[in-house]
């Protein structure tokens, strides 16, 4: 593909880097992530699915405002998977420099052993709604504040629209998390949000205690 024109993000090329991964062994785990931050990328384009070398710019400093470095690298990555998929390596983004503290920071990122311990003792203690809380900004990136925004209808769709300091972006939920969230609403009988009723202890709390 020449790199001085547009590209129109359409299905069809997003089926064909589903298949370019398959072809090419990546775990099923992967693609699934991949196509989850390119659908992410669709989202932001808008009506105009169409985006250049600039737009990709544009976007990456849309991330940077919206997420995290590390999961802005890990969208990033997707995004350079597909460029290559398209034979426009060229316009591959880089990663953003995260600098290494010399001091243990106060709210440290988990380990995935650390997160997964986490869940499994919030479940074995009974608490399904924080478990599905970490699991659900585990998986979306999403803010502790921006949870209200998980409301029933929503996650039937599959898709969540965020407001947050007059900006907007709009969440895709993977399948079987969402599963996992409607069932937990109609064992609680939650008639509108996902995670309204019970507050007795917040993510972010449940980090610092180390699931005690």
């Amino acid at each position: 593909m020449r790199e001085d024109t547009r590209v129109t993000l359409t299905e069809e090329l997003r089926e064909g880097f589903r298949k370019w991964l398959y072809e090419r062994e990546h775990a099923e785990a992967t693609i699934r992530k991949y196509l989850t931050d390119i659908r992410t990328l669709s989202a932001w384009l808008g009506e105009d699915q169409s985006f250049d070398k600039g737009s990709l710019l544009a976007y990456k400093n849309w991330l940077l405002e919206e997420y995290t470095a590390g999961s802005v690298n890990s969208m990033l990555a997707s995004l350079n998977q597909f460029l290559r998929y398209l034979g426009l390596d060229a316009w591959k983004l880089k990663q953003v420099r995260i600098q290494k503290s010399l001091f243990l920071a106060e709210e440290k990122e988990l380990t995935k052993e650390e997160f997964q311990s986490l869940v499994r003792a919030a479940r074995q203690e009974g608490k399904e709604w924080l478990a599905l809380c970490m699991e659900t900004m585990a998986a979306t990136g999403i803010r502790i504040s921006e949870l209200k925004y998980f409301t029933v209808e929503n996650v039937e769709r599959g898709r969540i629209e965020i407001w947050n300091k007059g900006k907007h972006r709009r969440i895709f939920l993977p399948t079987a998390l969402g599963r996992r969230l409607l069932k937990y609403c109609r064992k609680k009988k939650s008639g509108t949000a996902a995670f309204s009723g019970e507050r007795r202890e917040s993510p972010r709390t449940a980090a610092r205690s180390g699931g005690r």
